[in-house]
């Protein structure tokens, strides 16, 4: 299976390389999964609705999300969390309800460093997050966004014409709250996102709807806490003793009209796992629309 997913990982590339020498000229750089190192103009106020779709684990998840830029560096933003089981099947410390508040974060940006010229721009940023989440926080919950705990990082973005390239890398501490059962261990978590800018071929004014293609890479290694050589973690991996490495590819569509509202569509599957011997899907959709 692991051969599987490279050939399939593999076979994207020239798909992401023929998309990008396909249309010449601008780009950008709004990751449907991930930030880039720049901000929005100052006094944007940015509000997000969206929803990713978990059929292996029979979860859908909706967030609200709003984002404020204080200064030309400074950006934050808070996020709510709600979870819909697809299924009767719940997780034992779960009450039988649907929706369930499921998570809040609070995260704030700070872009350090700019280099900007005509077409061309390249830009640093660094990140602090806190989240919070009352029920049991897994793995696998913490990949869909749901978890307890501390995290920071660094974030770079290159732009140049049509495309962006953006690279990410931060680390999480997770935080026991009461009797709910957390990670007993730190993540870090590290990204490439490839972004491009496929119409207009021409700009003509800001009425212009814009798609865009993105293709992100999305890992995560998870460092449990050992005792005696073997993990304490009480999810999957208890009694493992190794660390767990995965990395997913994420392929996005994004439309933007008028400058204001934009929708994203994505879809989310695993390169490399070492827990789950057979990839799955999962699946996201956003709106979004900026208050100038």
């Amino acid at each position: 299976m692991t051969t599987l997913r490279i050939i399939g990982f593999i076979w994207w590339i020239p798909m992401a390389l023929f998309v990008i020498a396909a249309v010449p000229g601008w780009s950008q750089e709004l990751y449907p999964n991930s930030e880039a190192a720049s901000n929005s103009p100052k006094d944007v106020l940015r509000l997000r609705l969206m929803t990713m779709i978990d059929p292996y684990h029979g979860e859908a998840i909706t967030g609200i999300k709003g984002m404020y830029t204080l200064t030309d560096a400074l950006q934050a933003s808070a996020t709510v969390n709600m979870s819909t089981w697809l299924s009767d099947d719940f997780p034992g410390d779960f009450s039988q309800r649907n929706p369930l508040f499921r998570s809040a974060t609070i995260y704030g940006k700070y872009r350090f460093y700019t280099d900007d010229e005509h077409h061309k721009h390249l830009r640093f940023a660094a990140f602090a997050e806190y989240d919070y989440a009352p029920n049991s926080v897994s793995l696998d919950s913490y990949i869909g966004g749901v978890k307890n705990g501390v995290s920071g990082g660094v974030i770079g973005t290159f732009l140049a014409n049509r495309t962006a390239l953006s690279a990410m890398m931060s680390y999480f501490k997770p935080i026991q709250l009461g009797e709910a059962q957390t990670l007993d261990g730190s993540i870090v978590n590290y990204s490439l996102s490839l972004g491009h800018l496929v119409l207009p071929l021409r700009y003509t004014s800001y009425d212009d709807v814009n798609v865009n293609l993105y293709c992100e890479v999305l890992g995560y290694v998870y460092f449990p806490i050992f005792e005696g050589g073997l993990s304490l973690h009480h999810g999957a991996f208890a009694g493992s003793t190794h660390l767990y490495n995965r990395l997913d590819i994420v392929p996005a569509v994004q439309v933007i009209f008028s400058s204001r509202a934009k929708i994203d569509v994505s879809a989310r599957t695993q390169i490399f796992d070492d827990y789950y011997a057979r990839p799955h899907w999962m699946f996201m959709a956003a709106f979004e629309y900026y208050f100038f």
